[in-house]
């Protein structure tokens, strides 16, 4: 399989979603902002109890696992393969508007994300509140 590539934008800068297949499971790659960077990392994969563990890493100060998680834990239920995500995005002085206009916009992008693996979004939940 190809890498497959989704674009929003948010405030009149782009957020880039890109995957990567690794064999059979999927490097994801969320960025975009004033400053695109390395955050977090988020990775979900089957669980021997069944359904979809998370495991990551989040950098001090950094809240980009909101984004990773959702998408991490998303594809995996949909694909049943591992999903790691790599995550970062970042605005100059984003207020609680801009914050919530980012994650909508990442949670409408994802629909078109699952439909290109082949499947609906699962119902795994939404973004966590803050």
């Amino acid at each position: 399989m190809k890498p497959l590539h989704f674009e929003t934008a948010v405030l009149s800068k782009p957020i880039t979603v890109e995957l990567f297949p690794a064999g059979q499971d999927w490097n994801v790659l969320i960025s975009g902002g004033d400053k695109p960077h390395v955050g977090s990392v988020s990775v979900a994969h089957s669980s021997q109890e069944g359904g979809v563990r998370l495991e990551k890493l989040v950098l001090p100060t950094h809240k980009d696992d909101y984004v990773g998680d959702r998408y991490a834990t998303t594809l995996a239920a949909l694909t049943g393969q591992t999903v790691a995500v790599s995550c970062g995005i970042h605005y100059d002085g984003l207020t609680k508007a801009g914050i919530s206009q980012v994650m909508d916009a990442m949670e409408a992008l994802l629909p078109k994300v699952c439909a290109a693996l082949g499947g609906q979004t699962p119902e795994t939940g939404d973004f966590p509140k803050r």
